[in-house]
């Protein structure tokens, strides 16, 4: 999803119809795995509303409420996850209300596994669990970061050289 025009990757989304980008993202899905190769539907969640069009050491908007949440950002990957059988997410290094989506139960387990019905495999998107360390400042041990990532749902790290 796209929503603010500032963003330096806007040009990597369907635009900002969440109908428009469930639809073509499930199209997209569908025909990469009939390839019998693995789709990856990225960035896992809430990733493209980063605070005033900035990208990288900056928060999600913290007044995205959970119902705009739901419509504009989770619809659509509820929509191809549950229309194509899709066989991956990453998983974006953002939080949301503080929470760092690759550590969130909330997210990873509530949401994709229980509600959406993702069965596939999720992957760390860059250097989410050296965030959990260095940006977010919840523990200062890559082992324990991992574990709380594995915790709450994640497959694979997504390791940066």
């Amino acid at each position: 999803m796209a929503t603010d025009p500032r963003w330096g990757r806007i040009e990597e989304t369907y635009g900002s119809d969440p109908y428009l980008v469930g639809r073509l993202d499930t199209e997209n899905a569908k025909g990469i795995q009939s390839q019998r190769v693995a789709a990856t539907a990225k960035h896992y969640a809430v990733y493209s509303i980063p605070f005033a069009g900035s990208d990288g050491w900056v928060r999600t908007h913290p007044m995205v409420g959970e119902g705009e949440m739901f419509i504009k950002y989770l619809w659509p990957f509820e929509t191809v996850i549950k229309n194509s059988n899709l066989q991956g997410v990453m998983v974006s290094y953002n939080d949301f209300d503080g929470e760092p989506i690759v550590i969130s139960k909330k997210f990873l387990t509530d949401f994709l596994r229980v509600r959406f019905g993702f069965k596939g495999y999720t992957v760390s998107d860059s250097a989410a669990f050296e965030d959990i360390m260095d940006k977010y400042n919840i523990t200062d041990d890559i082992d324990e970061a991992a574990a709380m990532a594995v915790d709450a749902g994640m497959n694979v790290r997504n390791y940066r050289f």
